[in-house]
This record gives structure tokens, C-alpha cells and sequence, in this order.
């Protein structure tokens, strides 16, 4: 890390064979800037932001934190000229500034909380805790599992097909698909067709189907495409 994102209180040079000594503030300020960075914060003004940390840190293990509130977080966003950052503090109990919609945050107070815990279990010899967070599963709405589109269902075997196609019919429309779309996105200028003519052809027929069905299914429309009257028409 560059020397000149954060300012250290130690000696950057204290001389040969001599160990380098580091304060909690400086390690408090080197994990912000990693965690800043980490979510794509410019390190180039790294810098105020670990500042700030460090300033609530002392605060908090002294009694004199000046943002008066029990739980502070920071969050920063690109100003309108895109030249700079603002920086906008979140205070628990305290009415909120607005914000963009748009915009990152850094929960000051439990990045100080996690970065003391470690450093308590180095001091202890103990093993450093994780603060990992698990990331987040994707669930793919298209899937016949998740199927938040309601365009799955089974045949009389119990597989997954299309609403309003065969099993058969599926795979080949997925086929088919996969085909298109690597089609269309090819450029109009001398693009590749991939496709040939019939394929097309059987690809818009089952994809017509599919979305009547689906339709149908789904909204409850007639076979005409009419919601239903209620009269027994």
C-alpha cells in the first residue's frame, strides 16, 4: 500500500534491523483503506476517510466521541461535478442527511469493533475471529426450483417442462434459444447467422405457444386471450 494513502503516526523509516512499530490507529487506518478499497473507494481520498475512523475510534475508547450518537456509520458518494467525494455521516437516533439514491457505505463502529477484536486475539495469541460475511445465493427466477414466473410445471412423469410444451418440446426450445439469442446479439453489420431458416421458424412457433399457454395459465385468459366473463359465457 502506498505510504502516502493514509498518514501513520509511526516512523515509516525507524532504521535497519530495527522493527517497525504500528499503533492501533494505524492499523485501524490500513484496514480502512483496504475495506475502502475493497468496494471500489478512489484511494486517493482514502485518506479522510480513515481519518475520520480513527477519530471515532479514539473517541469511543476515550468518552469524547463528538458525533454523540451510539451507533456511527459514513456513507460517500461522487459529488455532481464528479471531481470529488462527499461524505455524509449516519448517526443512530439522529435525523438522517439525504442521500442519492445511489450511494456506499462503511459502518464505521463495527469496522472499529472487528478490527479491536482482532487485534485483542493477536495480543492474547489467540486465533483471529472471522467477520466473513456468506455471500448471498443466487436464485435464478427462471428456474423450474425458484419458477417466479410461473412458467414451469410436469408431465405425467414428474419432469419440468414449459407450460404449454412437451418435454421434448422444452429442451428443444431451449435449444433453439440459446441459438436466437446468440443470433440477435451478433452485429447487424455482416453478422453471423447461426440459425437457419426452419430452426427460426420452429423456435417462433414453440416460443408462441409457450407464451399463449402461459398466458392462459397465468392471468387466467380464455383460449381467445379474453379474461373470463363470470356469466358462463
Amino acid at each position: 500500500m502506498d505510504r502516502k494513502q493514509v498518514t501513520l503516526r509511526s516512523e515509516h523509516n525507524p532504521g535497519t534491523g530495527r522493527r517497525r512499530m504500528f499503533t492501533g490507529g494505524d492499523i485501524l487506518k490500513i484496514n480502512t483503506a483496504i475495506i475502502a478499497s475493497g468496494i471500489g473507494f478512489p484511494l486517493r481520498w482514502v485518506y479522510i476517510l480513515a481519518d475520520q475512523v480513527e477519530r471515532r475510534a479514539s473517541g469511543r475508547l476515550t468518552g469524547t466521541s463528538l458525533e454523540g450518537c451510539r451507533h456511527f456509520a459514513m456513507a460517500f458518494h461522487p459529488n455532481k461535478a464528479g471531481d470529488d467525494w462527499a461524505f455524509v455521516p449516519i448517526k443512530d437516533g439522529q435525523e438522517a442527511s439525504p442521500l442519492p439514491i445511489a450511494c456506499q457505505v462503511i459502518d464505521v463502529d463495527r469496522l472499529i469493533d472487528e478490527t479491536i477484536a482482532k487485534l485483542n486475539a493477536v495480543v492474547n495469541e489467540e486465533p483471529i475471529p472471522s467477520f466473513d460475511v456468506p455471500e448471498p445465493k443466487f436464485e435464478n427466477p427462471y428456474s423450474p426450483e425458484h419458477d417466479f414466473f410461473g412458467i414451469w410445471t410436469k408431465d405425467d412423469q414428474g419432469r419440468n417442462c414449459l407450460v404449454g410444451l412437451s418435454f421434448d418440446e422444452t429442451a428443444e426450445y431451449k435449444r433453439l434459444e440459446a441459438l436466437w439469442i446468440q443470433d440477435v446479439s451478433q452485429d447487424d453489420e455482416g453478422r453471423k447467422v447461426i440459425m437457419q431458416s426452419g430452426e427460426e421458424t420452429r423456435y417462433r412457433e414453440l416460443r408462441k405457444r409457450h407464451q399463449r399457454a402461459h398466458e392462459i395459465s397465468r392471468f387466467g385468459l380464455t383460449e381467445d386471450g379474453y379474461l373470463p366473463t363470470g356469466d358462463g359465457e
